[in-house]
């Protein structure tokens, strides 16, 4: 009913008002012109009739205009008041459909619950706080000359005498020998029939060992010639019998511990240099040199720097901070 009320309001009775009102302007134009022209026509006798049809023209105007407005005014508010219901009724179809489509979408969701399985929820245990807080890691730079000064050099013990002794029945050779017992490593034994003969040796290795500890001193150790053994004592073994082999000097590698030029090095293509001053290393594959230290040079670059061996450590330095030796 009020969609049809509303229909005969915009397309109707509206637009009927709006004519009225146009036509009743053109009248009051009309009406206007002709008390003017009466008025001005009129006898002085005349002329208070004429005014007093003028002014009820005026009223019957007035009066039927005010009419027309007021009809209009009304019809529109009616019309607007049928749009808010309107507005209204859509508004609230529009919500019912959205809590329709909520209701729905709870229905669905409820029957896609029911097709799973229920998980049990495990309890994670708090987080509990430590009494005290932990420390945080610091890293600490490796000071490789802690240990310089723990240990000794290189020693230098007074001389003592060993006897070798070769014996078959009732003949002897003795002798006196001197040997530093920082450098004993082993004992060679060599049996000819019932003769026994031990002796001491030094090896190259053994030298090389203590090499480290040689240089940082000023004294180095102190070997002796064996003196030769008595000719009436070697007169007394067996001419059939071989001799063993004469012992290795001792004094054999001895030489290439005061010596910086090892021959195994020379085959390998490497040298040894003394630095000449400090140098603190700016990058991981650099070398820390320290002066009067030895290194071992592998290899010369082009850019003037070298790689070598320090305290077993290969890296690169300057090669002018080293004089080779």
């Amino acid at each position: 009913m009020a969609g049809n009320d509303l229909r005969t309001l915009i397309e109707s009775r509206i637009p009927e008002h709006r004519a009225h009102l146009e036509t009743s302007h053109l009248n009051l134009e009309n009406v206007a012109a002709y008390c003017e022209g009466n008025y001005l026509k009129a006898i002085v006798s005349d002329r208070n009739a004429a005014f007093e049809e003028t002014k009820q023209f005026a009223l019957q105007s007035l009066a039927s205009v005010a009419y027309q407005i007021n009809t209009l005014a009304r019809d529109l508010l009616d019309m607007l008041d049928l749009q808010t219901d309107k507005i209204s009724n859509l508004t609230g179809q529009v919500e019912n459909i959205d809590v329709v489509n909520i209701h729905k979408e709870k229905l669905a969701r409820r029957e896609i619950g029911a097709l799973t399985t229920n998980k049990t929820l495990q309890k994670q245990p708090k987080i509990i706080a430590p009494a005290e807080p932990t420390q945080r890691y610091r890293r600490v730079p490796i000071d490789f000359s802690v240990l310089d000064g723990i240990g000794h050099g290189v020693r230098c013990e007074p001389p003592q005498h060993r006897t070798a002794v070769v014996s078959r029945a009732a003949s002897s050779v003795s002798g006196t020998q001197p040997f530093s017992m920082h450098y004993t490593q082993y004992e060679r034994t060599a049996n000819i029939g019932n003769n026994t003969v031990s002796w001491v040796l030094l090896t190259t290795n053994s030298c090389m060992a203590s090499l480290s500890q040689a240089r940082n001193l000023k004294y180095f150790p102190y070997f002796l010639d064996l003196p030769p053994p008595a000719m009436q004592m070697l007169n007394s073994t067996h001419e059939d019998e071989p001799l063993p082999p004469p012992p290795i000097s001792p004094l054999q590698g001895v030489f290439d511990l005061f010596t910086y030029r090892n021959p195994r090095l020379c085959v390998l293509g490497m040298f040894s240099a003394v630095a000449l001053y400090d140098y603190d290393a700016d990058k991981p594959d650099e070398l820390s040199l320290r002066e009067n230290c030895i290194v071992y040079v592998l290899r010369k670059n082009d850019d003037g720097w070298y790689e070598g061996v320090l305290d077993g450590v290969t890296g690169l330095f300057p090669g002018n901070y080293v004089q080779p030796v």
